[in-house]
């Protein structure tokens, strides 16, 4: 899926899911899930799903753009959430592999 927007729950809750079920995180009210394909409308890392009743903010990708090309700071506070999300889907990831390594000797 093509991810073009970004989604923020202002009551109940998110779950994010990699595509493979290897990892689960909880967003709550407030909390949101950014990667490098929200900005590029690229392909989404990951699934974003309600965790029952649910209500969100939604920010269509050019109006994030746009705010981000307005506000350099802010680009520069994605930026780096960006590189974390990335940094931690990579660690998450290596641990799971670890993991299935260890049960399988």
């Amino acid at each position: 899926d093509v991810v073009n927007r970004v989604l923020i729950p202002f009551r109940g809750g998110l779950v994010v899911n990699d595509h493979n079920a290897r990892f689960s995180q909880k967003l709550g009210v407030g909390e949101f899930f950014i990667s490098r394909a929200t900005l590029n409308a690229g392909k989404s890392p990951v699934r974003i799903c309600s965790e029952g009743a649910c209500s969100v903010l939604e920010i269509p990708q050019a109006a994030l753009m746009e705010f981000l090309e307005k506000n350099p700071r802010e680009a520069a506070r994605f930026e780096a959430l960006i590189e974390k999300t990335e940094s931690n889907l990579t660690e998450r990831e290596l641990n799971v592999v670890d993991a299935y390594a260890r049960q399988a000797s």
